[in-house]
């Protein structure tokens, strides 16, 4: 299993291992129980982007002091977190049109009872405002 460390606010660690195991089947990239240890698939090593994804919600746990995996059962800060995590993601595909895909990942699979418009302008705010 191949480790590489990432570092998050350029002083906190996130750990990234490059491993079929502890993934679940339908997705690619994990981020575990802890949080700061991200699980990659290792036919999508070169896939940054989906990192990105993941390293957001690793900058989200430090940010919330731990916190996160609580808070991203209340829907109200699921939708907050995945749509800050698919703004970076978008930003890193270097895409704008991607926050239209990403908004359409949001309403069919976080469960959130969301419109597409809703989700759509939440990911572009991020998005503008991370392309500052």
């Amino acid at each position: 299993m191949k480790m590489k460390v990432y570092w998050v606010y350029k002083i906190l660690p996130a750990f990234v291992f490059f491993t079929e195991r502890f993934i679940p089947k339908k997705y690619q990239v994990a981020v575990t129980r802890f949080f700061i240890c991200v699980f990659v698939r290792p036919n999508h090593i070169h896939q940054k982007c989906f990192i990105e994804h993941e390293l957001t919600h690793v900058k989200q746990t430090y940010r919330t002091l731990f916190l996160f995996p609580f808070l991203y059962l209340i829907p109200y800060f699921r939708f907050m977190f995945e749509a800050e995590a698919y703004a970076r993601q978008a930003i890193c595909f270097g895409k704008k049109e991607y926050v239209h895909w990403f908004a359409q990942e949001l309403i069919k699979h976080y469960n959130l009872n969301i419109s597409y418009k809703k989700a759509y302008n939440k990911i572009l705010n991020y998005y503008n405002r991370f392309r500052r």
